[in-house]
């Protein structure tokens, strides 16, 4: 868990959902380590298209496994979203595969340019493998 230190904190985000051409929602996202230091623990905050919206996101990493591993719940739909990841701390980039209850596979990359900064990208893993893009985040660190 080390290696994302950085990543803990309190950050400033803007979100798209669908077209990066629509007017970003704004966020708040805290990452913080839980006390047994195996788990990073992140909520975020925002308001989209006028409701709040909340998310919570619990990440470890399996060293027998040599991956991360997360769930994510939010308040848009009462699913978990599983999935597993890898960093590569020369590109600074955080690259995962996700699993819904339902079945839908997303591939996701966190960019971190340096410590204050990330970028954000989902796409949705169609039935003939390609990728569509849905979702962009930035964020800034408080």
């Amino acid at each position: 868990m080390q290696a994302l230190d950085f990543w803990l904190g309190e950050w400033d985000s803007k979100l798209w959902l669908g077209s990066k051409e629509t007017e970003p929602s704004i966020g708040k996202y805290f990452i913080r380590m839980a006390p047994d230091g195996r788990w990073m623990l992140a909520d975020y905050q925002a308001v989209f298209e006028g409701e709040d919206f909340w998310g919570q996101q619990a990440f470890t990493y399996d060293s027998e496994k040599g991956q991360y591993f997360s769930t994510w719940i939010d308040s848009s739909q009462a699913i978990v979203l599983s999935g597993h990841s890898t960093f590569d701390s020369e590109k600074r980039t955080l690259t995962s595969e996700s699993i819904d209850a339902l079945g839908q596979n997303t591939y996701e990359v966190t960019h971190f340019p340096d410590d204050n900064h990330f970028e954000y990208t989902m796409d949705v893993i169609e039935k003939d493998g390609t990728r569509k893009t849905v979702m962009w985040a930035t964020a800034v660190r408080k």
